[in-house]
C-alpha cells in the first residue's frame, strides 16, 4: 500500500477518534470549566485535562498539532495566522487525491468549534494571552470558512470540478452535504468569507487538480489529471511545509477580496450549471436544497457588491 494512503488513513482515524471524544458531551460534568463551548482550555495541570472526554479529545488533538506548529514559537499574530493557513493548505493537499476520504475529513472538521467574532486579537499582548488556548489554536488551524476558501483554490476555482464531485456516484452525496454545511457557515460568517486573504507563496505550491465534465444525454465522462509536486517533483508533506520559513513579506499577499471574487464566481457558475442540468432532468438527484443555499449566497454577494460600490463612490 502507498505510504501516502496509509498516512491519510492514519490521520483520518486519529481525527475521528479525537472528535468522537469531543462529542461525548453526556459525560461532561456540569461543574467542569469546559462545559461551555467558549471556555478557554489550557494545559494548567494534567488532572485538569482529564476532567471530561471533550477536553481529553481536544488535548490529544492539540498535542498532535503542536508537533507541526508549536505555539511557543510565534510572537506575532499575523505570522501565526499565516502559518495556520499554510498548514491547513498542506493538510488539505494530503487528502485531495483520494476523493472518498477527502469529504469524510472535510465533514469531520466542520465539527470544530468556530466563533467568527471571538479571538480577533491584533496586538501582541492579547495574542500572547490566548495562544495557549486549545480551542483558539484548533479553530484557527481548521477554520471552516478558511478551509472552504483553500479547497476552492486547490480546484483553481473551477466549478466543473465541483460539478464532477456532485454527480459522482462515489462522492456526490458527501460533496453535497459538505457544500450545504459550508454555505450555511459562510452565510452566518459572511464578513470572514469576504475578508479572507491568502499568501501568494502558499498559493504557488497549490496542487494541480483539473477535471472536465462532458454531459451527453444521461451519460457523463470525466477527464482527470492531478499531481502534487514541489518544484523538483517531490511530494509535499506536512513536515516539509511546517519546517518552511515562519515569515513571508507582505508583498506576497493577494489584495484583500481577490479570493472572495474568485470564490463568488465559482459558486455562481456552479449554481447556473446545476440549474441547467436540473431543468433537463440530468442531475442524478434533487438539488433544490443546494440551489436554495446557492441562491442565498448569490443574494449576499449582490449586497456585498452594492456595499462596495456605495463605499467607493
Amino acid at each position: 500500500m502507498s505510504s501516502r494512503h496509509l498516512q491519510r488513513q492514519t490521520v483520518f482515524l486519529f481525527l475521528r477518534c479525537s472528535f468522537s471524544l469531543i462529542s461525548l458531551r453526556e459525560e461532561t460534568d456540569e461543574k467542569c470549566a469546559c462545559a461551555t463551548q467558549n471556555s478557554c482550555l489550557t494545559f494548567d495541570s494534567s488532572s485538569d485535562l482529564e476532567c471530561c472526554s471533550r477536553k481529553k479529545g481536544f488535548s490529544e488533538l492539540y498535542e498532535w498539532l503542536q508537533g507541526y506548529l508549536p505555539t511557543d514559537k510565534f510572537v506575532d499574530y499575523e505570522m501565526y495566522l499565516e502559518k495556520c493557513r499554510n498548514f491547513a493548505l498542506s493538510f488539505l493537499q494530503l487528502f485531495m487525491h483520494e476523493d472518498d476520504i477527502l469529504f469524510e475529513v472535510l465533514l469531520q472538521l466542520l465539527s470544530v468549534p468556530f466563533c467568527s467574532e471571538q479571538h480577533c486579537c491584533r496586538d501582541g499582548g492579547s495574542f500572547q494571552e490566548v495562544k495557549e488556548d486549545i480551542l483558539f489554536h484548533v479553530s484557527n488551524l481548521f477554520n471552516p470558512v478558511h478551509l472552504f476558501h483553500l479547497f476552492l483554490a486547490e480546484l483553481h476555482y473551477d466549478h466543473q470540478v465541483l460539478l464532477d464531485y456532485l454527480i459522482s456516484k462515489d462522492t456526490g452525496i458527501s460533496c453535497a452535504e459538505y457544500l450545504l454545511r459550508c454555505l450555511r457557515t459562510v452565510s452566518d460568517s459572511w464578513h470572514v468569507f469576504v475578508e479572507f486573504s491568502m499568501c501568494e507563496k502558499v498559493l504557488n505550491r497549490s496542487s494541480c487538480k483539473k477535471r472536465k465534465v462532458f454531459l451527453d444525454g444521461s451519460n457523463s465522462q470525466v477527464e482527470l489529471s492531478s499531481a502534487l509536486v514541489k518544484g523538483d517533483g517531490v511530494a509535499l508533506s506536512l513536515e516539509e511545509v511546517c519546517e518552511s520559513d515562519h515569515k513571508f513579506g507582505s508583498k506576497h499577499y493577494r489584495t484583500k477580496g481577490q479570493p472572495f471574487k474568485e470564490a463568488k464566481e465559482c459558486m455562481l457558475s456552479l449554481k447556473c450549471s446545476i440549474e441547467n442540468l436540473h431543468q433537463k432532468n440530468l442531475f442524478p438527484y434533487n438539488p433544490e436544497v443546494l440551489l436554495k443555499r446557492l441562491v442565498r449566497f448569490q443574494e449576499l454577494s449582490i449586497k456585498q457588491e452594492k456595499y462596495y460600490l456605495s463605499k467607493n463612490g
